[in-house]
């Protein structure tokens, strides 16, 4: 056949050949076209996998294990790489019809990362070593109360002593460990166990090796991807995790390219990087407000004096300055970006009415000292600050803002970890700077019932309302959204009206990447530690695939 086209095409003359090769040619065009159009009309584009990156993060690794890692920011980036929520693992998360009973369904074919079946004694292993004193766990008050029992070889059930509607939340974002790894520790040990360093995973990544540096210190943690976890699995193959001192030193790596992200950044940050990079901006669910303790001060205990502080505090300038723009205005116990939120009727600051509502209640201003007084009485008041930049500049210009109305902040600044052991235990101060930090969801009854007042409860204003004790009763204890709306919408105007704290601002979250990298999304971080949550879905590169 080919040898008589051969032919035929000899017998043509040159324009016809000529007409014939442009005709070949548009035709094979056609072809061509026609064929790219059909793939990409039956694929779409997927990320692929591949690539390695280094986050950079300030600090050092303690304990890579979630009986005890929940309280370090480091450990817990660390561990929502290499261990696997219930979210994940869980086929079900049931509950009772009176809230009290719930169940739990695991997955089939769950497997650590060295080969060992994942089932349920893990989990009760986990929960049993937390309930245990010895192994001092952060978690230990939220499962104490709880009654653990094996159904069967895929079925846990969790007992409640009273009903907790937000239980689902707390199962969600549990992290089992291995029990063939642990179960032959003592709890005490498990510290010291080279399991909490250099982990079984179960998570997106699993631990390859530690570089550290002569003095000791943990340089660098190499993980590689799961094959064996139960989600979908990462993108990227090689996850590195790079430690420094300093934040100087790290933001210095990120700008010679040393590593591909970094998070924690100010606006300064941002504006000293040299390099290509993507900024993003995380809502994350925590506020800073100053936490009054009514009883320190008589003058304190009248409701004008707060509301004219609350008056005068003009939250716009103090985020502007202090947080450097970077930051949402908190108005309330929850924030705007949460469930449950009640916007406020009024919450404009004023110093012409924040001056009336001094003067109406017989605050009068001392010429020589610009202070109000009343009966012997001066509205002079001591403000404990932890020694964090951003809360010593706020203490500075809320020192300003307060002055002009005839108030005056007396700042004690001191570390962290005094403010806590020394300050905060015995709730020794007059007027407190520091922060709560809340979850996704609006369970805020340690922050506000009345039975949380006093160490290890986290009422930092001593707050006593028996309204509002019960309607957070009732937000923890109901599933009708209605109904826990309610309840939230009374403790938010309550608490608003009796200002037994004044709140000020909810921090943003700033991360910045090398500009190949996609997949990085959303708008809220349930904790900056929870910045590489998502980490198993960041990718650099693309390919097309048929569609299912």
């Amino acid at each position: 056949m080919i040898s008589s086209l051969l032919a035929a095409h000899k017998r043509l003359s040159v324009n016809e050949r000529l007409v014939f090769l442009v005709a070949a040619t548009i035709f094979i065009l056609a072809f061509i076209t026609s064929l790219g159009y059909w793939y990409f009309s039956v694929s779409s584009i997927i990320p692929a996998q591949g690539g390695e990156y280094t986050e950079g993060l300030v600090g050092q690794p303690s304990f890579i294990n979630p009986v005890l890692s929940n309280a370090n920011e480091i450990d817990h980036a660390l561990m929502v790489l290499m261990f696997a929520d219930l979210e994940t693992l869980a086929e079900s998360i049931e509950h009772s019809e009176d809230g009290k009973e719930w169940t739990l369904v695991l997955r089939d074919n769950l497997v650590w990362s060295d080969g060992e079946t994942l089932d349920i004694n893990d989990v009760l292993f986990t929960i049993d070593t937390i309930k245990n004193r010895e192994a001092n766990s952060p978690l230990f008050s939220t499962w104490r109360d709880v009654d653990v029992k094996i159904v069967d070889e895929r079925t846990l059930t969790f007992k409640l002593p009273a009903i907790y509607s937000y239980f689902g939340d707390t199962l969600a974002d549990f992290r089992p460990i291995p029990q063939h790894a642990f179960g032959s520790i003592p709890p005490s040990n498990l510290r010291i166990s080279e399991f909490s360093l250099e982990p079984i995973a179960s998570g997106p990544y699993r631990f390859l090796s530690i570089e550290k540096e002569r003095d000791g210190l943990i340089a660098e943690y190499k993980l590689v991807r799961n094959n064996n976890y139960a989600g979908e699995r990462a993108l990227i193959g090689r996850f590195n995790v790079r430690f420094f001192q300093t934040f100087k030193e790290a933001l210095a790596a990120f700008n010679r390219h040393y590593l591909d992200g970094i998070g924690g950044l100010r606006n300064e940050h941002v504006a000293s990087i040299s390099r290509q990079a993507e900024v993003y901006t995380f809502n994350v669910p925590r506020y800073y407000a100053l936490f009054v303790n009514q009883s320190a001060n008589a003058a304190l205990a009248e409701l004008e004096v707060r509301k004219a502080m609350d008056l005068a505090i003009d939250r716009k300038s103090l985020i502007n300055s202090a947080l450097e723009g970077q930051g949402e205005i908190a108005d309330g116990p929850i924030l705007p970006f949460l469930d449950g939120y009640l916007k406020p009727e009024d919450n404009k600051q004023s110093l012409r009415e924040a001056k009336k509502v001094l003067g109406d209640a017989g605050w009068e201003t001392n010429k020589d000292t610009g202070l109000r007084e009343k009966d012997g009485e001066v509205l002079d008041f001591d403000l404990i600050v932890p020694n964090i930049d951003f809360l010593v500049e706020s203490a500075q210009i809320l020192q300003k803002q307060v002055k002009e109305i005839g108030v005056n902040f007396s700042p004690i600044v001191l570390e962290p970890e005094d403010v806590n052991e020394e300050i905060i235990k015995t709730r020794n101060y007059q007027i407190l700077l520091f922060g709560n930090v809340l979850r996704e969801n609006s369970d805020i009854y340690s922050f506000w019932h009345s039975n949380q007042r006093f160490y290890p409860g986290l009422n930092l204003s001593l707050y006593s309302n028996p309204e509002v004790d019960e309607a957070l009763g009732v937000s923890r204890t109901v599933f009708d959204q209605e109904e826990r709306a309610a309840a939230l919408n009374l403790i938010q105007s309550k608490i608003r009206s009796g200002l037994p704290a004044i709140f000020l601002y909810s921090p943003n979250y700033i991360y910045a990447s090398r500009p190949e990298t996609k997949g990085i999304e959303g708008t809220l971080l349930p904790s900056p530690a929870d910045h590489l949550e998502e980490a198993a879905a960041w990718y650099f590169e693309t390919t097309r695939s048929f569609k299912s």
